[in-house]
């Protein structure tokens, strides 16, 4: 497993008439064989972003309605002007109109999802993945569709960049489940845990089937992660990061190790 290693960015904060501006860009300074992927800290929805050198990013969202001037913020911290890839994890409540939007402000090129979506015609093109495929998101970056959970639609991803992985669930049904513990799946480093960490969003065998490391909770203001799924990580020995307490979490890999920076949510 990789060697984990923890750093806190602490970014000095100006503050005018009770808001605050965050004085410093981040720059991951990423050399050729490194990536990193971001989960941001919203009020609603699941969104990260894949940082590749030369300032190439692939957004990950599961669709769903969400603060756009928070999510816009956020990602000016990181000087993102231009998105090549959206991959969609989710088809269940998809905000078109705020798809439609972060395409033309940061000039999508390509949006990944499980099954066409009827955008404005002309605007992006729409790929559609299949599941058990391996795709390339660059050179050593390739993601996998693990399991299409149906009605509705959610796609559960793995993805691997060297000898790290990263599995992204977006569901945990019970055939879900059983077909998860049929694939080798071993020694996954860090998992995203389905659905904000609601009840039954993970399981124990799962958990014991990749024996994680780090596992990622998103925040929604609409529900709590249930005491169950925090108590079934924690006594696992997994590192836990839920974007309300630790705000931004940026996971930055290279060939051999990975490190886990958080930058604080801001004060409201």
């Amino acid at each position: 497993m990789g060697a984990r290693f923890f750093l806190h960015i602490i970014l000095i904060c100006i503050c005018f008439d009770s808001t605050i501006a965050y004085a410093e860009m981040i720059d991951l300074n990423l050399k050729d064989d490194e990536m990193a992927i971001t989960f941001l800290s919203l009020n609603n929805g699941e969104i990260a972003l894949i940082h590749l050198p030369d300032q190439q990013y692939i957004l990950l969202t599961n669709g769903q309605s969400t603060n756009v001037k928070q999510l816009k913020e956020q990602l000016s911290y990181f000087k993102v002007n231009h998105i090549q890839r959206m991959l969609l994890t989710s088809h269940d409540a998809i905000d078109v109109e705020l798809l439609t939007e972060l395409i033309h402000k940061y000039h999508v090129q390509e949006v990944i999802s499980g099954k066409k979506i009827l955008f404005q015609k002309g605007s992006v093109f729409n790929t559609v993945w299949q599941e058990g495929k391996t795709y390339s998101l660059s050179e050593q970056l390739h993601a996998k569709i693990l399991w299409i959970e149906m009605n509705p639609l959610l796609l559960n991803f793995q993805f691997s960049f060297y000898e790290h992985q990263l599995v992204w669930f977006s569901s945990c049904s019970k055939d879900g489940e059983r077909h998860i513990l049929q694939l080798p799946l071993k020694n996954v480093n860090i998992i995203k845990v389905a659905n904000y960490a609601e009840e039954q969003s993970i399981t124990e065998q799962i958990v014991h089937h990749m024996d994680p490391q780090v596992a990622i909770i998103f925040y929604s203001k609409n529900q709590r992660p249930h005491e169950d799924i925090m108590k079934l990580l924690n006594e696992s020995w997994i590192d836990v990061y839920y974007t309300k307490n630790h705000g931004l979490v940026t996971i930055k890999f290279s060939p051999t190790n990975y490190e886990v920076i958080t930058l604080p949510p801001e004060l409201k």
